[in-house]
C-alpha cells in the first residue's frame, strides 16, 4: 500500500467518527432540552404547590383570596394590597410558565394543565379588575393571550361553567390567533 491509499483510508476513518461524533452532540442536545423541559415543569409545580399549600393551611389566606377574586369591591385597604401581592405572585407563577412554553421550554402536555388553572383563575369575576392595574407588568404576549381570554367570560356564568363555555377550538393558540 502507497502513502496515498493509507491517506484515503483515514479520511474516510476521520469522516466516519466525524459522523458519529455529531450523532452524539444532536442525542446530548434532545436530551438536554427533555431535561430543561422535566426541571422549569417540577419548578414551576413546587412553586405553584407552596402557594397551594399556603392557602390550604391557612383559613384567612384562603378568605382573602376568595375575597378578592370573587368580590374585590368588598375589601378593606390593607386586606386589597395583600390581595394583590398574591394575585401578582400567582399571575408571575402562570406568566413564566406560559412564557417558557411559548419559547418551547416546557412540555405541551404539561402545560395544558396550567393552561386550565390560569383561564380558570381569568374566568373569576375579580381578575378584571386586578388585571388592569398589573397587566403592563407582564410581557406582551402572556397580556394578549389573558385579554383575548377576558374577552370571552360571560358576567353572569360561574367561573367553572364560564370555562365549559369558553373552551378553546385549538389546544394551544399561538400569539397573534383568535382561537
Amino acid at each position: 500500500m502507497t502513502l496515498n491509499d493509507w491517506v484515503s483510508i483515514a479520511t474516510i476513518v476521520q469522516t466516519f467518527f466525524v459522523a458519529v461524533s455529531l450523532g452524539f452532540i444532536w442525542y446530548q442536545l434532545r436530551e438536554a432540552v427533555l431535561l430543561t423541559r422535566t426541571a422549569n415543569g417540577q419548578r414551576q409545580t413546587e412553586r405553584a404547590g407552596h402557594w397551594q399549600l399556603q392557602v390550604a393551611q391557612d383559613e384567612q389566606l384562603a378568605e382573602l383570596w376568595l375575597q378578592g377574586t370573587r368580590t374585590p369591591d368588598a375589601l378593606s385597604e390593607v386586606h386589597l394590597w395583600r390581595y394583590q401581592r398574591l394575585f401578582m405572585y400567582v399571575l408571575n407563577i402562570y406568566a413564566e410558565t406560559y412564557h417558557q412554553w411559548s419559547e418551547k421550554q416546557f412540555d405541551d402536555a404539561d402545560y395544558s394543565t396550567w393552561r386550565i388553572g390560569l383561564d380558570q383563575l381569568i374566568l373569576e369575576k375579580g381578575f378584571a379588575y386586578h388585571w388592569s392595574s398589573v397587566k403592563e407588568s407582564f410581557d406582551s404576549s402572556f397580556v394578549h393571550y389573558v385579554d383575548r381570554q377576558l374577552k370571552r367570560v360571560d358576567p353572569s356564568s360561574t367561573p367553572l361553567t364560564a370555562y365549559h363555555s369558553a373552551k378553546h377550538s385549538t389546544p394551544f393558540p399561538k400569539e397573534g390567533s383568535e382561537n
